[in-house]
């Protein structure tokens, strides 16, 4: 097939924040966010992890994945009504050449513990689990799988693949293990099959996701609620941010970008739109940056 360029790129545009300057910037932030009384604020640690999607784990994870997650965007809270209990913290609609995995991602607070202190799983990793296992429960079934794909709009060339949720809890500190090094076999045998289990001092920003948002599912749309200052525009993320509203409002209140490059970012948006929706997905790809 001959494929053409059916798109323009802009002139000169002002860089994103190149991958290294933010991974430094953003760690420092994190850390301090850690250190700070903020952090046994489970709402403090979420807001933060809005702000900068690549830090929460599963987007290229299970298995080891170059794809980009469905809407290349993090969703904050998802809409799990259908089930009737906590909803997770975040879910990334990740996928590879033959699996969709749904990797629903519960956050606690690094003050809770893994372990009593003979040993024992202690009732705070306990009840984090039991959450792991309702959600578990519910995806067992085939109906509530095809309840999943059309709440979320999966598109379907993602709906022929097999379906296999991956379940992340991010719970407690590595300190508590410093403290008790032999307490890190017992603590290993708590993971069971698709769960994911780690401390808060995991959590680093992940170099695959810098062109990822953080969206909220309302309704049957797609809500931006942060632009990391590190996206950049391109043919292969507008296919999937023509379904997502309201970046350029995310985009204004976004505090790592800077005025230039938000004032960019706003104008071509709905360039990128535009050009989504009138593409078929056949498309060729330019050796230049984007944009």
């Amino acid at each position: 097939m001959d494929w053409k360029l059916t798109y323009e790129m802009a002139p000169e545009p002002p860089p994103a924040m190149q991958w290294e300057v933010y991974e430094k910037r953003a760690k420092r932030a994190w850390q301090k966010l850690l250190r700070s009384e903020a952090a046994k604020d489970e709402n403090a640690i979420h807001a933060f992890l809005e702000q900068h999607p690549s830090f929460v784990p599963g987007a290229f994870s299970f298995p080891s994945s170059g794809h980009y997650p469905f809407p290349t965007a993090v969703i904050s809270k998802p809409p799990l009504s259908a089930l009737g209990i906590k909803i997770p913290d975040f879910l990334w609609i990740a996928v590879d050449s033959f699996t969709l995995y749904p990797v629903f991602v519960e956050i606690e607070n690094p003050t809770k513990r893994w372990l009593t202190k003979n040993g024992s799983q202690h009732s705070d990793l306990s009840q984090a689990q039991t959450q792991l296992a309702q959600w578990k429960a519910w995806f067992s079934k085939p109906e509530n799988q095809g309840v999943f794909l059309e709440n979320f709009q999966i598109p379907r060339r993602m709906r022929e693949l097999e379906f296999r949720p991956q379940y992340v809890l991010v719970h407690g500190s590595r300190e508590e293990f410093d403290k008790q090094p032999h307490m890190r076999a017992l603590a290993a045998k708590f993971r069971r099959e698709d769960e994911h289990l780690m401390t808060f001092n995991r959590l680093e920003p992940v170099w695959k996701a810098q062109h990822c948002l953080c969206v909220k599912k309302t309704g049957s749309y797609y809500e931006a609620v942060s632009i990391p200052p590190t996206v950049e525009l391109s043919p292969h993320v507008a296919m999937d941010w023509q379904h997502i509203r309201g970046k350029e409002e995310a985009a204004k209140a976004s505090p790592w970008l800077t005025e230039e490059r938000r004032k960019f970012l706003i104008r071509r948006f709905a360039y990128w739109d535009q050009w989504a929706k009138n593409c078929d997905g056949n498309f060729a790809s330019s050796s230049k940056s984007f944009e």
